[in-house]
């Protein structure tokens, strides 16, 4: 399958680079339904996660990450909003269609909970995720209902994972403030603590913080942070130090009790 992903790719390198607009579609077209009766054993496997993340972008009109370090490239002006180049593809039906069911298929609760900790399928997921916002955000929506309803343990293995932290990452990221705040209440509340020191789960948990700013649950969390903070600091997990400071700007009573802890 790794050889046959990497055939597909080259025939989408093709499509791609067709002047002719119909041709370009149509070429595209099949090349999408073939991956999506592949999925599965495509997703898993670095060629066809590549392959995949490609006819993402080039359906969405949303730039493939880079992932140098799990960070996606983002426009200049907001970090959370992705880079978009032309989408010749988004008005027509059938594309909306195969989008769809090659989302519903990477952007599915019971896949990402098995898979997140591989490699390649975790660089698709975060790659659909960022792609998604295209079609407001419908699938990455749609997880929270089943993450809420998972066990609290499974959530933790996950974040303390390298690759499936990255897609925690990404899933907070842009996720709406709504649904990360629903988040804490049912997963994270009263474990942010032990979390936050940890090599993994401290990146996705910097990026609830940043999301929470201003929030009623704001303070809250940033107090649960607190209790650990020499351990933070013992650590060196600077990045959580900066997100706090950030996050404690033109907040005068925060700032004094991060001064104190200090």
């Amino acid at each position: 399958m790794t050889s046959y992903g990497g055939a597909l790719e080259k025939l989408l390198a093709v499509a791609l680079n067709e002047s002719e607009g119909s041709r370009k579609a149509s070429v595209l077209l099949k090349l999408s339904e073939i991956a999506l009766e592949n999925v599965d054993s495509l997703s898993v496997q670095h060629g066809g996660s590549h392959l995949l993340r490609r006819l993402g972008s080039a359906i969405s009109g949303v730039e493939k990450c880079a992932h140098n370090g799990a960070t996606p490239i983002f426009s200049a002006k907001n970090e959370n909003e992705p880079k978009r180049f032309e989408a010749n593809f988004l008005n027509q039906a059938e594309f909306i269609s195969i989008y769809n069911n090659l989302a519903g298929r990477v952007l599915n609760w019971k896949s990402i909970r098995e898979f997140a900790n591989r490699e390649p399928f975790s660089l698709l997921v975060q790659d659909f995720i960022a792609f998604d916002s295209s079609f407001n955000c419908t699938f990455v929506n749609g997880l929270l209902p089943s993450i809420l309803e998972e066990k609290k343990k499974t959530v933790y293995s996950m974040l303390t994972n390298k690759q499936a932290s990255r897609v925690w990452d990404q899933y907070i990221r842009f996720s709406s403030i709504e649904n990360v705040l629903k988040l804490y209440e049912n997963c994270f509340r009263g474990s942010v603590a032990r979390l936050i020191s940890d090599q993994y789960a401290n990146y996705p948990l910097q990026q609830m913080i940043r999301k929470v700013d201003d929030s009623v649950l704001a303070k809250e969390l940033y107090e649960e942070v607190l209790q650990c903070f020499d351990e933070i600091w013992k650590a060196r997990l600077y990045g959580v130090v900066h997100s706090l400071c950030i996050f404690v700007r033109e907040k005068p009573q925060l700032e004094t009790i991060l001064v104190e802890v200090r």
